[in-house]
């Protein structure tokens, strides 16, 4: 967007560091699936979160923790642990 700051690749290495292409992305497996789905059924308002619950979802599954700006976001989804 023309109000949103643009950071070139070596600042955004600079800032979230270098991780692994293999440690980059988490699947969105059959587990993941099934833990979002309930979710789903259980969390206020969870129309429109669908990408929160999945984040939820595979923090739960793999039992990670979610490191974010929005906190505000996740607590409401019950057993997510935020750093």
């Amino acid at each position: 967007c023309a109000r949103c700051p643009t950071i070139g690749v070596a600042d955004r290495d600079e800032r979230i560091g270098r991780v692994p292409a293999s440690e980059a992305a988490v699947a969105f497996g059959v587990a993941e699936a099934v833990v979002a789905s309930r979710l789903y059924k259980t969390v206020p308002r969870a129309r429109g979160r669908e990408i929160d619950i999945a984040v939820a979802a595979c923090a739960l599954v793999a039992g990670a923790s979610i490191w974010t700006l929005n906190s505000a976001d996740f607590r409401d989804i019950p057993d997510v642990r935020l750093v």
